[in-house]
């Protein structure tokens, strides 16, 4: 009878083994997901969380579940500078309650609403490992967000910029760019996004946004784009472990025409429109990864 139950442990423990291993095969197979994996699999989170619930903290989380590391958030009109998502989130709930408790005027400088949209600026590294090789991507995103009850979207195009500080090109091999953007209730926009690249270098990259509206709703309601890094393993340069500094700006623009040509550097960007059009730029902030 003994052996007999010594045979049955012995059999359960050989069916459970493989299932309580594959917790760690899971882990190992995520850590070596291709950019383009991961970006598929986080598809849709800036809606979940970065729409008008802000969450930082639920963002990062699933971010580093899919391999993120070492995330920082900046919101410049809600003062948040470099922080961690825990850091953001503090901050972004001080400032959401004095601004629903203040009586300030919904209107600003050329009569664009001071409220209309929110710009954060969201930097962090992803590690990989494929087929070509192994090392990790520096990531730079600029994300938005309109108002849902905001829908003025006109000629001409709004504008996006983010710009690196300066770093050491040899520690790099390739620049890449990401984006995506959304209607208010979360429906992802497939004609290009709606958003343009109008220039891209190894420190700086503008986009222009289409924004209109269609069935009264604002196309690219929210949003981001991703100026990418790629440092390989190996690679010979003087500080591979160079920090990142990145900084991330939106403009919009209404009831104009014409179109814009814009400057960007670290500090600022700025456009120069050939009409005269309602404007309003925010800056996300600077960020820094590692």
């Amino acid at each position: 009878m003994k052996k007999a139950a010594y045979q049955l442990v012995a059999a359960v423990a050989l069916v459970l083994t493989p299932m309580l291993a594959v917790p760690a095969q899971a882990e190992e197979k995520r850590q070596t997901f291709s950019y383009e994996e991961f970006r598929a699999a986080s598809s849709g989170l800036s809606t979940k969380y970065l729409n008008d619930r802000v969450d930082y903290v639920a963002y990062a989380r699933e971010l580093e579940a899919l391999g993120a590391k070492n995330i920082r958030i900046s919101n410049q009109v809600a003062g948040i500078i470099n922080s961690t998502p825990e850091e953001a989130q503090f901050a972004y709930q001080l400032y959401a309650r004095k601004a629903a408790a203040a009586a300030s005027p919904d209107y600003g400088v050329m009569d664009v609403p001071i409220n209309a949209f929110t710009a954060s600026t969201i930097a962090y590294n992803f590690p990989y490992s494929n087929s070509t090789g192994s090392g990790w991507l520096d990531n730079t995103e600029l994300h938005w967000n309109f108002r849902d009850n905001f829908v003025n979207g006109s000629a001409p195009d709004d504008a996006i910029g983010i710009a690196l500080d300066a770093y050491d090109f040899n520690c790099y091999s390739a620049v890449r760019t990401w984006k995506e953007s959304y209607t208010w209730d979360g429906s992802r926009q497939t004609s290009q996004d709606y958003i343009y690249q109008e220039n891209l270098t190894t420190s700086n990259a503008v986009w222009r946004v289409r924004d209109r509206v269609s069935g009264f709703q604002l196309l690219v309601d929210h949003g981001f784009v991703a100026l990418v890094l790629d440092h390989p393993n190996g690679r010979s340069c003087a500080n591979p472990n160079q920090r990142i500094v990145g900084s991330g700006w939106y403009e919009h623009n209404q009831d104009g025409g014409g179109t814009w040509t814009a400057g960007i550097s670290f500090f600022g960007m700025s456009l120069e429109y050939s009409s005269e059009a309602d404007k309003l730029q925010k800056a996300g902030g600077v960020a820094t990864i590692r």
